[in-house]
């Protein structure tokens, strides 16, 4: 009760800023991007549903830019967290893939209108949500590497091979949500695990793992 005595008389400007404050920004502006669009929105919108004070929202964000950024990291953190641990005891590498394929689409299918979201908007605001967007396909495109060692044939496939394999996962995921086809992502996987394996396993091979 002492810390809480300790705020009262103070204002919201005295407040000191949590960073479960920050949270509380990142999952407002998320939510209310989503309800409104995010041109509609601004940084009292985002304070008063996170239940803080602008200026507590200035303190953690320059703009609703930065916060929509912040946003993203978060969404893109849990996506790898859920990759990592729908992978985790898979021994084989090939099925490593078809798990982690599946693990992703089923992220952005079950948040599909926050995917949408980012899809929409990350180019919108800038080279800051670029780069995670960008970050993240070199996550994956180092993990997707590691079939060259798994399959030694695949050892001379152009340098540029895994960004390239990821960043065609990207854009055709995108262009579900772009076009609201969202129901259609779940059907993506099969042909999404193909295309991905194909370069390392062979279109056969391929074909197998991604039928299941």
């Amino acid at each position: 009760m002492a810390g809480a005595g300790a705020l009262i008389g103070k204002t919201a400007s005295e407040v000191e800023a949590t960073p479960d404050d920050r949270a509380r920004l990142t999952d407002a502006v998320t939510k209310a991007a989503t309800e409104r669009g995010y041109a509609a929105i601004d940084a009292s919108t985002i304070a008063r549903r996170a239940g803080v004070s602008v200026e507590v929202f200035h303190r953690h964000f320059a703009s609703e830019d930065q916060c929509l950024v912040a946003a993203l990291d978060r969404y893109v953190d849990h996506m790898q967290e859920e990759i990592e641990d729908a992978c985790e005891g898979v021994p084989d590498w090939d099925q490593r893939v078809r798990c982690a394929v599946e693990a992703a689409l089923a992220y952005v299918s079950e948040l599909d209108h926050v995917s949408r979201l980012f899809a929409v908007d990350a180019a919108r605001i800038g080279p800051a949500a670029m780069e995670r967007v960008w970050s993240w396909v070199d996550w994956a495109s180092l993990r997707l590497k590691q079939g060259r060692a798994v399959h030694p044939t695949a050892a001379a496939l152009p340098e540029s091979t895994e960004r390239t394999l990821i960043g065609g996962l990207v854009l055709m995921v995108s262009s579900r949500l772009l076009t609201e086809e969202l129901d259609s992502l779940p059907g993506l996987a099969e042909e999404a695990i193909e295309m991905v394996l194909a370069p390392y396993v062979g279109l056969e091979r391929a074909r197998l793992v991604a039928a299941g």
